[in-house]
């Protein structure tokens, strides 16, 4: 079943990272005034109060070409049919400094450019730890978006570039927190039409995507490389979504 395209307007990298108990507002015209004078206005965020989150290291431009999106519709990004994976552990032990804390980023080192997401392991516990589980294990190296729906997410993070669907950990519950939703750039969980299905596949919105709160578990947001995903979302696809180069997922680290 294909997500369905929501076209609208894209903010930039405004972002609201939340709490349970902070609702976001959207994007403030007096942004630039909350957080100190020196802070740039795309890197001043609300998380538990207005602060300056600070770039994590250099990534690339994301000038990749644009060539057009396709046309498919459905209504949810959903999952597709999950492999029967290896037990494993629950989570993942030694792991980089930079996957603990309460905010951890990753970065996603693309073929078309790198972005950066931070998880909100406080109020997402589960789905956080599991993504970082990914992470840790290297899962995702080599991996593909293989739903690519301009103007409404890009999916990634189950198949390799021949379209073979990797084995995962045993799936998690579904978490939903009324804090965490669908603003431009949300990572959230992909699952099948089984509520408690998620495994390893994320999407990353293009644009904000409200009517997905409720059903989708997002446990972060991204806070660099919006020009990346503005490319992949506009590669040209076929009719199911999937792109007709591969964009390929190299590596996700934490940092």
């Amino acid at each position: 079943m294909m997500p369905a395209r929501v076209r609208g307007v894209l903010p930039g990298p405004c972002f609201a990272l939340l709490a349970v108990a902070a609702l976001a507002a959207g994007c403030p015209a007096e942004k630039a005034e909350q957080c100190d004078p020196a802070c740039d206005p795309a890197n001043c965020v609300f998380f538990e109060g207005w602060q300056c989150v600070e770039p994590s290291g250099s990534s690339s431009s994301g000038d990749a070409g644009t060539s057009g999106s396709a046309s498919t519709t459905g209504s949810t990004p959903t999952e597709a049919t999950e492999a029967t994976g290896p037990t494993g552990s629950e989570g993942s032990s030694g792991g980089p400094v930079g996957c603990a804390g309460d905010t951890p980023r990753v970065r996603l080192v693309t073929s078309m450019g790198d972005m950066v997401v931070m998880l909100d392991a406080v109020n997402a516990p589960i789905s956080a730890a599991n993504f970082i589980h990914y992470v840790e294990s290297d899962f995702y190296a080599g991996t593909i978006f293989h739903r690519v729906l301009d103007g409404f997410v890009i999916q990634g993070g189950g198949f390799t570039p021949d379209l073979q669907m990797k084995p995962t950990e045993p799936p998690i519950p579904l978490e939903i927190v009324p804090g965490l939703t669908h603003i431009d750039g949300a990572i959230a969980m992909a699952r099948t039409d089984v509520l408690d299905s998620a495994t390893s596949q994320f999407y990353i919105c293009d644009g904000a995507q409200h009517g997905l709160d409720g059903d989708y578990a997002v446990f972060g947001v991204l806070i660099e490389g919006f020009a990346v995903r503005d490319a992949i979302s506009a590669v040209k696809v076929d009719a199911d979504g999937l792109p007709l180069e591969d964009v390929i997922l190299m590596s996700a680290s934490c940092e």
